[in-house]
């Protein structure tokens, strides 16, 4: 049976000036977390219904085995430029 960990993420969703949704600044971070095997498994609010909400809760979740294998194959230096 596969073996997860988790990960729970606030992400200020807010423009510089707070007046709307930077997704580009969403999207940069969840790219950075999906790059380092993250998925995203659920996301909220995290003020929701006060209408000033700045971020969004997110939980990811990653595989522990695959984790492992890419470590044991970085130690041993195969593959070493495709594991980054």
């Amino acid at each position: 049976m596969a073996k997860f960990e988790y990960k729970t993420v606030l992400i200020n969703v807010m423009s510089l000036y707070g007046k709307r949704i930077d997704t580009a600044r969403m999207d940069k971070e969840l790219n950075k977390l999906g790059a380092e095997g993250w998925e995203l498994v659920a996301s909220k609010s995290s003020q929701p219904g006060w209408g000033n909400d700045k971020g969004i809760v997110c939980v990811f979740k990653r595989c522990m085995v695959i984790q492992e294998l890419k470590k044991h194959i970085k130690l041993s230096g195969v593959f070493r430029d495709h594991w980054n």
